[in-house]
């Protein structure tokens, strides 16, 4: 059987190395562990050691593009950022579509609660979406280009999905309450 643990290991996690010059003077010196010192000293730490664990691999971006998440299945380098969510968008756009939301989940919660994908995406959604954008350039904050036209529908359907996560919210609420209310209790 040509099965090496200790090559498995290696792939997942990185090739042994002696520890960092600074923790080494560190240990010497007295100091306490770099963990136990204020954050401009760990920081110091933490470039030490990227430079021994380049000394010790000879190329620092092989660790980088080889090394797994701790439970991740695929690298973090395949990870691929989808318009339909909020990471794919610049910071004024996550506050845009966050407002955008909170404006959705008012409608859902005083005008239609249980609206049907297709019609709540191409009406109210962009509806919304719209307002929100106009609301922006009218406050004179330039959002970045290249993302609304292109990926308007991707952002309605964000808000959409935000919608199926506020009705669960709604729920927990509501069985919190009605019981002591209404004197309902589940059996």
């Amino acid at each position: 059987m040509d099965y090496d643990v200790n090559a498995r290991h290696q792939s997942r996690n990185r090739r042994p190395c002696p520890p960092s010059p600074t923790y080494l003077e560190d240990t010497v010196s007295g100091e306490k562990h770099p963990s136990k010192k204020l954050r401009s000293n760990v920081v110091s730490q933490v470039q030490g050691r990227l430079h021994s664990e380049e000394d010790c691999s000879g190329d620092s971006t092989s660790l980088v593009s080889e090394r797994r998440g701790k439970y991740s299945r695929t690298t973090k380098a395949d990870v691929v950022v989808r318009p339909t969510t909020l990471a794919f968008f610049g910071p004024l756009w996550c506050k845009l579509l966050g407002e955008a939301k909170a404006r959705m989940q008012l409608y859902v919660a005083t005008e239609v609660p249980f609206l049907r994908r297709e019609m709540a995406i191409d009406g109210v959604c962009m509806e919304i979406l719209v307002e929100m954008v106009i609301k922006y350039e009218d406050d004179g904050l330039e959002l970045e280009a290249g993302f609304y036209p292109e990926h308007k529908r991707s952002m309605a359907t964000i808000l959409f999905n935000d919608t199926q996560t506020f009705h669960s919210e709604i729920k927990k609420v509501a069985m919190r309450i009605v019981p002591f209310e209404y004197g309902l209790y589940p059996p």
